[in-house]
């Protein structure tokens, strides 16, 4: 019996060599790679160019955003009309002469610590709301009874060629910002008739809807947004949308017109 417990013994820690000797290192790159800018920059009709600039943060690193703030950003017109944009605080440049003007061509050109990154949008007509109608509809929780409210809105095409836009939905004075909602019409009608696909809203929600003309790549560069954030019917594989201002910067040069348009939900 002494025999068989020492062998078992010697079995056991031979094993346990086998297994330090085996034993390796590995190193793992968890997004600890040196920060990029990051820019919101828009543009939009009847307003000043707003950006805000920041650096990417460490996958670990859960402090508030590294802000950019001495940049030297400038907006050029179509006219070759130049603004210099002033720095407010906390990331954010703001314009103060340089208005946004339908069926203009912009370019945003920004100078980071040397470096230089350009972009061009073109600021489209707006569309005109006609009317935000409710439906009632279940539930998707299929163990509530409770009704929820769909919205159907109609509103202009902006031209006779393809139409692209972008909606936000506001409820009750909250942005709802789960995802970006774009629609391709690529032979429109007059009227164009609008029903989001899973936007549901409580009965007496005041809801505001407003709605971005805006072109093919903004469009894009919206999608590959909802696409690295889970897309609309489940998880995907991460990417960075790709920036009108080139690969070295992540964010987007919008500049685009609205209409907007609030009702109740009932």
């Amino acid at each position: 019996m002494i025999f068989k417990q020492i062998k078992n013994l010697l079995f056991i820690f031979s094993l346990a060599i086998i297994g330090v000797s085996c034993e390796k290192v590995i190193d793992m790159d968890l997004n600890s790679s040196n920060p990029i800018p990051t820019v919101d920059a828009k543009l939009l009709k009847d307003s000043t160019a707003l950006v805000r600039l920041s650096y990417t943060s460490d996958y670990f690193n859960n402090d508030a955003p590294q802000y950019i703030e001495n940049a030297i950003i400038k907006v050029i017109n179509q006219n070759d009309e130049t603004e210099t944009l002033e720095y407010i605080s906390k990331g954010y440049y703001r314009g103060t002469q340089l208005i946004g003007s339908i069926h203009s061509d912009y370019r945003m050109e920004i100078e980071i610590e040397g470096q230089n990154y350009q972009a061009e949008s073109n600021l489209l007509s707006p569309t005109e709301i006609f009317e935000m109608t409710f439906e009632k509809t279940d539930s998707p929780n299929p163990t509530s009874n409770e009704l929820k409210y769909a919205p159907k809105i109609k509103f202009k095409s902006i031209s006779e060629n393809t139409n692209y836009f972008m909606f936000k939905f506001w409820v009750n004075g909250k942005l709802d910002s789960k995802q970006y909602r774009t629609m391709v019409i690529e032979n429109p009608k007059d009227t164009i008739i609008y029903e989001p696909f899973r936007q549901n809203f409580d009965k007496d929600d005041v809801v505001k809807v407003r709605i971005y003309s805006i072109n093919k790549e903004t469009r894009t560069y919206y999608q590959q947004l909802n696409d690295n954030n889970g897309g609309m019917m489940g998880s995907s594989t991460p990417y960075n949308a790709q920036s009108n201002f080139g690969s070295q910067i992540l964010g987007y040069f919008l500049a685009s017109s609205y209409d907007e348009h609030t009702e109740i939900a009932q």
